[in-house]
């Protein structure tokens, strides 16, 4: 038999920064809202269109807003996740809520948050599923099934973006697969390539994303809220969904 014991890291705006806080998830909001309930782990800075704008920055291109916006989250979770597949390999001796010590396996079980959240974790376009490869204008269409997204298509097909399928001409970016680094823009990295090559992957933005390559994760299948509710619900435990909210479960 096996016990779940929730644990939530959420993320929300105070000072212009986003506080990133940890807390246990399966107790009610009133206990979650006190402050000894929660342990701050980060800050992360919050990125604002309209100054970036009067700055200068275009709004879309490889240095636009919309870009600069989502990896400036995944830079932050990178910092967060730092060594995560090696401090979870093994089984570790914790101390649960109730007391006890308990022999726990940990790993992340979804990441919730309302489409804008979940558009940042995948790095997606706007209002796209993150399912399936379903096209925009048929997100209404329940007559037809289409084929299954995964992290690892997705990175392979970002990653042969970026390298300009092989070409060294056509070459967007100079990569590195440490999400806390800004890949290095490549002379044929135009705004107008930029964007047309976003294109052919659905507008997915090309940038390493810092869930790829978690262990027992992927961020395509477990970002979206339905999937992961109803297992919650199975196993009696209370939610309180929450803004960009990183969820983790430890399993006995």
């Amino acid at each position: 038999m096996c016990t779940y014991m929730l644990v939530s890291v959420c993320i929300d705006d105070i000072w212009h920064t986003l506080s990133s806080a940890v807390s246990l998830g399966c107790i009610y909001d009133e206990t979650r809202s006190e402050p000894g309930s929660w342990l701050v782990v980060g800050m992360i800075p919050v990125f604002r269109d309209n100054v970036a704008l009067r700055a200068g920055r275009p709004r879309q291109g490889p240095d636009g807003c919309s870009r600069r916006k989502i990896h400036l989250l995944h830079q932050c979770y990178a910092k967060l996740l730092e060594g995560w597949n090696s401090l979870t390999k093994n089984v570790k001796i914790l101390q649960w809520a109730d007391g006890l010590w308990r022999r726990s396996y940990i790993f992340m079980a979804a990441l919730l948050g309302d489409q804008p959240e979940a558009d940042a974790f995948c790095c997606d376009g706007s209002q796209t599923c993150k399912l399936c490869k379903c096209p925009k204008k048929s997100l209404c269409d329940t007559t037809h099934r289409y084929p299954l997204r995964n992290a690892s298509q997705e990175q392979q097909a970002v990653y042969k973006l970026a390298d300009g399928n092989g070409s060294i001409g056509s070459k967007l970016f100079e990569r590195n697969t440490r999400a806390d680094v800004v890949w290095k823009k490549q002379r044929a990295c135009t705004k107008y390539r930029y964007e047309l090559s976003r294109k052919k992957i659905g507008m997915k933005h090309l940038l390493q994303n810092a869930f790829w390559g978690k262990r027992h994760f992927d961020v395509q299948l477990q970002v979206c809220i339905d999937t992961y509710w109803y297992v919650f619900v199975r196993i009696q435990l209370y939610l309180c969904l929450n803004l960009y909210e990183l969820v983790c479960i430890v399993m006995f």
